[in-house]
């Protein structure tokens, strides 16, 4: 990406992201320019100088687009995916309304209550901050309201890609897998979730994908939400996902992938959460499969 952006480029990077994404090109079926990709990493790399103060800017301004877009009903029969802060995801129809791994931005902390009043269901992949949000008063709001909180627990005596748990609510049927973190081994849930219809995936934080891509109830989903860091680590085989990624792929053959755990600074540092990856991921991915950048507050109608 050329020479690192000095701190006090962060605001004019973030303004000109803003400005391709809202003019410039629309979310669509293939792969979004990676000129705002682009835009958007020296953003944040930027703003570590900043001790990213606008970065955080940033996801609270998605996570206010998401929240007003949920103040209006979605379109009669349409499955709506808008994307917040890293994994989390808001899912709904006009039925229903799920979300998965929410962490609300430090400065839509007095929003979290109207947040929770639109929502029908929770679901966390495991307990890792930049996943269940237990700085700001969402699982005490959540817990008062008494509706259902699927948290994924381990059951460490499964093999990976065992199940850990099943059920259905409000017309959402849900199936909690074993997954592997791969920070020494940690675990983390991945989730198979049917609404209206539509059958989602959910990768949490799991990086091993062989043992599941082999059962058929995760073939063919029309959503595959992933996380592309995974696609350097080993995998139960001891290959590279890199290596492993066409067979996972070919069996589970999802419609659409959404990669996401991008840009997962404020917990993390820079590291390795580049949009990169999923360029990276884009490259290795062909036809039917397509893959979808949605940035944060954006949506996605199925």
């Amino acid at each position: 990406m050329g020479d690192s952006p000095a701190a006090s480029e962060a605001p004019q990077l973030f303004a000109r992201a803003a400005q391709l994404r809202d003019h410039e090109i629309a979310p669509r079926d293939r792969y979004r320019d990676a000129r705002l990709l682009t835009i958007l990493d020296r953003a944040v790399i930027a703003d570590a100088g900043n001790g990213f103060r606008h970065t955080a800017h940033y996801f609270g301004e998605a996570f206010r687009r998401v929240l007003a877009a949920l103040a209006k009903p979605p379109a009669l029969g349409a499955l709506e995916v808008h994307r917040i802060y890293n994994t989390g995801v808001v899912i709904r129809t006009a039925d229903v309304c799920i979300a998965i791994d929410v962490v609300v931005p430090p400065d839509c902390h007095a929003q979290v209550e109207e947040f929770v009043n639109r929502l029908d269901m929770l679901f966390v992949t495991h307990e890792h901050p930049d996943h269940l949000d237990a700085k700001s008063p969402l699982l005490s709001l959540w817990k008062q309201t008494g509706k259902p909180l699927i948290a994924s627990l381990d059951r460490p005596e499964l093999p990976v890609g065992g199940l850990v748990s099943e059920g259905e609510h409000a017309g959402v049927s849900w199936a909690c897998h074993r997954g592997i973190h791969w920070v020494n081994q940690v675990y983390s849930g991945t989730f198979r979730i049917q609404i209206a219809g539509r059958v989602i995936l959910h990768s949490g934080d799991n990086t091993r994908w062989l043992a599941l891509s082999k059962q058929p109830d995760w073939q063919g989903a029309d959503l595959f939400l992933f996380k592309p860091e995974c696609l350097p680590d080993e995998d139960v085989k001891g290959m590279r996902q890199l290596e492993t990624w066409p067979e996972v792929l070919k069996n589970l053959c999802p419609r659409r992938i959404v990669p996401h755990h991008l840009l997962e600074v404020l917990g993390h540092g820079l590291g390795a959460y580049s949009h990169l990856l999923s360029l990276h991921l884009q490259a290795l991915t062909p036809l039917p499969t397509d893959v979808i950048s949605l940035l944060e507050g954006e949506k996605l109608t199925l």
